[in-house]
């Protein structure tokens, strides 16, 4: 990919990713590529590549939108990152995992200082430190590549979680409770526990978000 292409798709995928798109909004090439500094040609190599990667959807006559991950986008999702974050917890390089202490304990605080009245800036705060979470648990192998599938599969769950919020305004609640478990185990050096409840988290998770796709 072209370099300003890169740095577009880069940019895109991490909006995509913080939540700053929703599901079905449609992306105005001319405001994106001035946004960006890039010109709309250049543009367009980006969006071509988040087409292929399933985040973006060209509709003839119609334009480039955000794409809505389907029931069977999640569950491929489910199976990649079940695989994906317990490998990094038993054979990678384990480095950088000491963040995880942190990350959570920023998410509990924020649950616990606003309780049953949080914002919809409370909750994607606690929905980025979810990410966070699960970002740091993948680059702990240390791995580039590894980084940058996690990166779009990160994105691709903030789509989808979209939904879910809608329908449960405390869904990405339930997660901190469960990211705590395996930090604590990994604080422990227990690798095999902790890699064996992520794999049960995120099995969990992945068989409970049919409920918001029926």
């Amino acid at each position: 990919m072209h370099s300003q292409s890169a740095i577009a798709h880069s940019a895109l995928l991490d909006g995509i990713a913080s939540g700053a798109y929703a599901p079905g909004e449609k992306l105005n090439e001319v405001n994106v590529a001035q946004s960006l500094g890039i010109s709309r040609n250049t543009l367009r190599e980006a969006f071509a590549t988040l087409v292929s990667e399933g985040l973006l959807e060209r509709i003839p006559n119609r334009g480039v939108f955000i794409a809505e991950p389907t029931r069977e986008d999640l569950a491929d999702m489910y199976a990649a990152r079940t695989v994906l974050e317990p490998g990094a917890l038993l054979w990678g390089q384990r480095k950088g995992l000491d963040k995880l202490e942190g990350i959570v304990s920023t998410a509990e605080d924020l649950r616990d200082s606003v309780g049953s009245h949080a914002t919809d800036e409370h909750i994607r705060a606690i929905a980025d430190a979810n990410q966070d979470f699960h970002r740091a648990i993948v680059a702990s192998a240390g791995s580039e590549g590894l980084n940058q599938s996690m990166d779009r599969i990160l994105a691709q769950m903030r789509l989808g979680f979209a939904r879910a919020n809608r329908l449960n305004h405390e869904f990405h609640v339930e997660f901190i409770a469960q990211n705590r478990t395996v930090t604590d185990l990994i604080a422990e050096e227990r690798w095999q526990e902790a890699a064996s409840q992520l794999a049960r988290f995120l099995q969990r998770t992945g068989d409970n978000i049919e409920r918001y796709f029926g």
